[in-house]
């Protein structure tokens, strides 16, 4: 499953929305294909210069809000421990 999220602008041009939609839209191919687990990178975090601390509430709120049939398991790696923390974080609220 390949996904491909936004290159971030200055947060205008519906970036939140794009990156979610990657997220969800590789979380229904991997559901309907009967997968178990998923992996995803930090999705535009790279080179598209998307905010970590802008990212992971749109990635949670969008892995959180997906209701699987057949996905058990989401594994998120991120690029540096600071994009890990905000994701700790925001699992705990």
């Amino acid at each position: 499953i390949h996904a491909v999220g936004p290159k971030y602008r200055d947060g205008s041009a519906a970036e939140k929305a794009l990156l979610a939609s990657a997220y969800t839209s590789a979380l229904q191919l991997a559901d309907d294909a009967g997968l178990e687990s998923i992996a995803f990178p930090a999705i535009s975090t790279g080179i598209y210069g998307f905010p970590p601390n802008k990212a992971v509430p749109v990635v949670h709120a969008a892995i959180t809000a997906f209701t699987p049939r057949n996905l058990k398991r989401c594994l998120l790696v991120y690029r540096s421990e600071e994009s890990a923390v905000l994701a700790r974080e925001a699992s705990e609220k």
